[in-house]
């Protein structure tokens, strides 16, 4: 782990593995046990505000350090500091090398006006230092060590994610890794190779994730990695989970990928109406997504699609219509989310000026890129007067139940009353498919009680001097 040196400790407790409020159950005993000077904290837009109860939570009994870092914090930066007293320090744009000066100048009692990325408070003032140039060799980065997560062995389902490049030239209105990890750079695929063998040695790693916003800016980069997979004999089934380019891809490119144990292929398709499709800058064609589904068809890949709702422009009509010719692409999987407009976004400042936002990190939360409130109830986060919100609601649920995607499941609501919602929106959204829609309410009610007899922590991701505490 970068900044792990001679001189200074570094010890990870990971909540990923965690209901969330077990934080309170087992900081009190970590900070006692091993009174760390300082406690980082990694945020992003779905944990902003947890993380800042959890800062109210240590600050009841740790007087050290506090320093939050992450993807967040380039878009929330001195808010973070403005919204909790407890945060001592923030991090904005890559952390690795910052926190190693930040902790080195603590030490030595130097002006933290030196550490570059940094939001601090001197004298009850808060400081923006300026922004630290993007790390260009990313290949003196070492393997991230995830024995500091007391991970040793990983079950066969486990997927391992990897990466190698950071940031992205596009500037597709509704995302923004340009801002959260600068230009686009690469890593040495030998280095790449290099760690997966090493995970696969270290912690039994059967299969892995290429987690980046753009792995295929170039065929021939691909085939350059997957000619390299087969040389080494890796022999492990992968993914790229952020998804494909679609106007990147060439048979003979997913051909060797498939080779190389390449499995499910997802394409960013967003929308496939013309007119909104124009507004979202993502620098292909309707038809490169066309033609990207069928080359995946026709080499055997399962392909995934996914897609967004209420896009800048968009109505109720053309999301149908843009759903309407999603099914006849014949994706094997789609997924369909409410559009949610990051701060740093294009998007944002389109709802801004042409909307009404009801969307807030203190008062709303997400799960897998849906705004949802206290109760896990969908929330739309922003509405304008050609799509209002309750079309907005209407579109998602129309889609998903009709694609039986939903899940019966809701916090704080009796299996009684998800059973009734369930058949009630099968009935409103799908009335045709009576044998479909009756197999998938007993599934339904199969894995609520399966969830209710299984539900565990993973031990692999806890520490095990920790196991008789949680």
């Amino acid at each position: 782990m970068y900044g792990n040196t001679e001189h200074n400790e570094v010890f990870v407790f990971s909540l990923n593995a965690r209901v969330i409020s077990d934080y309170r159950k087992v900081l009190p005993d970590l900070v006692e046990r091993y009174a760390p000077d300082m406690i980082g904290i990694t945020v992003v837009c779905t944990t902003y505000t947890s993380v800042l109860g959890m800062v109210g939570h240590l600050r009841e009994y740790f007087r050290g350090y506090i320093v939050l870092g992450g993807a967040q914090m380039s878009f929330e930066k001195e808010r973070a500091l403005k919204d909790s007293e407890g945060v001592d320090f923030a991090i904005i744009g890559e952390g690795e090398e910052v926190m190693v000066d930040l902790i080195e100048y603590l030490e030595s009692g130097k002006d933290l006006q030196g550490v570059q990325s940094l939001i601090y408070r001197d004298n009850g003032i808060i400081k923006i230092n300026p922004q630290r140039k993007w790390i260009m060799d990313l290949n003196k980065l070492p393997f991230p060590d995830y024995r500091l997560f007391g991970m040793e062995k990983v079950p066969e389902w486990y997927t391992y994610r990897i990466s190698t490049s950071r940031g992205c030239p596009f500037r597709c209105t509704f995302c923004n890794p340009h801002t959260m990890q600068g230009k686009w750079r690469t890593r040495d695929f030998n280095l790449a190779i290099e760690e997966l063998k090493y995970a696969r040695e270290q912690f039994d790693v059967h299969r892995f994730d290429i987690c980046e916003p753009v792995f295929n800016l170039t065929s021939e980069r691909v085939i350059e990695f997957c000619e390299l997979l087969i040389k080494e004999e890796i022999n492990m089934p992968w993914t790229c989970n952020s998804g494909l380019r679609a106007d990147n891809i060439s048979d003979e490119m997913i051909k060797i990928m498939k080779r190389s144990g390449f499995y499910n292929m997802k394409i960013g398709v967003e929308t496939l109406s013309t007119e909104v499709f124009s507004n979202i800058n993502k620098g292909e064609t309707i038809e490169d997504i066309v033609r990207a589904v069928e080359i995946g068809k026709r080499n055997g890949l399962r392909v995934l699609g996914s897609f967004i709702l209420g896009l800048p422009g968009a109505t109720y009509k053309s999301d149908m219509e843009s759903f309407k010719r999603a099914r006849k692409l014949i994706f094997d999987e789609m997924a369909w989310s409410l559009l949610i407009p990051y701060p740093g976004t294009p998007a944002y400042n389109w709802v801004m000026e042409h909307g009404t936002m009801y969307y807030d990190y203190k008062t709303m939360h997400q799960y897998a890129h849906q705004a949802i409130n206290e109760d896990a109830e969908l929330r739309v986060s922003f509405e304008t007067p050609e799509y209002p919100m309750n079309d907005r609601l209407k579109a998602w649920e129309k889609i998903h139940w009709t694609l039986k995607t939903t899940g019966i499941s809701s916090r704080n609501k009796s299996i009684f009353w998800k059973i009734w919602k369930t058949i009630y929106s099968l009935v409103r959204y799908d009335p045709v498919n009576v044998r479909a829609n009756v197999s998938y309410i007993v599934r339904g009610i199969v894995s609520i009680f399966r969830r209710k007899r299984t539900f565990k922590k993973q031990p692999f991701l806890l520490f095990k001097d920790l196991h008789k505490n949680v």
